[in-house]
């Protein structure tokens, strides 16, 4: 099932990201005390179960630090892969998954997509350093119950979590607002499929290597470019790496 993920996944810049949830905790949490609410107390009689799936162990031991500060109830579990985290799930079953977008090993829209199929009842935030309205609109389209931008993880990871625990959905500011905008956007055009191979041109892979991350033949992956350009109305991968750094889908 995993064959496409196990492959080394190409993944954009994320050091502002990483850097921002490396600072010290403490004074994050001390800085947003009035905006983190608390954890219903019923949760001390019923451990919330939270896994999170990232492949920065620095992020795992913030958000982990960040969490059990303010809940001891709170059971955080971890994973650093897209397979790890697969397995991970069907071992502890959490209300709440928190999965990074971009991991080493996979694609966290391909890694939520699977969870849906396996339990459907499976509530996923995923978690992204990007605010792509594209990335927004393809993980709501795909069953995500919230959307994380990482600038604002810190003051609203307990927020997302309570809520999508609860049954509901968060999708931060960021998210709601291009979710709320209907303004057409030119990458809507693509596919799922298409989207990831686009993203991969756009990073500066050939359709071979494409190949292999997606576990398609070299064919497939060419026949997909040639559908890309077209679609975009591109003349070539100068001109789809220009429209990918516009709408924030890679970034250098």
């Amino acid at each position: 099932m995993f064959d496409g993920l196990l492959r080394t996944w190409p993944k954009p810049h994320r050091h502002r990201a990483v850097l921002f949830i490396a600072r010290d905790m403490t004074s994050e949490i001390q800085r947003h005390r009035m905006d983190i609410p608390q954890i219903p107390r019923s949760r001390a009689t019923s451990p919330l179960n939270v896994l999170l799936i990232d492949d920065q162990p620095i992020v795992h031991e913030g958000y982990k630090r960040l969490l059990q500060r303010i809940d001891k109830s709170i059971r955080v579990h971890s994973s650093t892969s897209a397979k790890g985290g697969y397995l991970t799930y069907g071992d502890i079953h959490p209300q709440v998954v928190v999965l990074e977008m971009t991991l080493a090993d996979g694609s966290g829209l391909e890694v939520m997509k699977r969870l849906l199929k396996r339990d459907p009842k499976a509530k996923v935030i995923l978690s992204s350093a990007h605010e792509s309205p594209i990335y927004i609109a393809r993980a709501h389209e795909l069953g995500a119950a919230g959307y994380l931008c990482k600038r604002s993880a810190v003051p609203k990871l307990v927020s997302a979590i309570t809520s999508v625990a609860a049954g509901g959905t968060f999708f931060c500011k960021c998210a709601a607002d291009d979710l709320a905008s209907d303004e057409p956007m030119p990458l809507d055009r693509l596919s799922n499929r298409e989207f990831d191979v686009f993203r991969l041109l756009a990073e500066g892979h050939r359709a071979s290597e494409i190949a292999e991350f997606l576990n398609i033949s070299p064919k497939t992956a060419s026949v997909h470019q040639t559908r890309i350009m077209a679609k975009l109305g591109l003349s070539n991968l100068a001109q789809l790496a220009r429209l990918a750094i516009r709408h924030d889908i890679i970034s250098f």
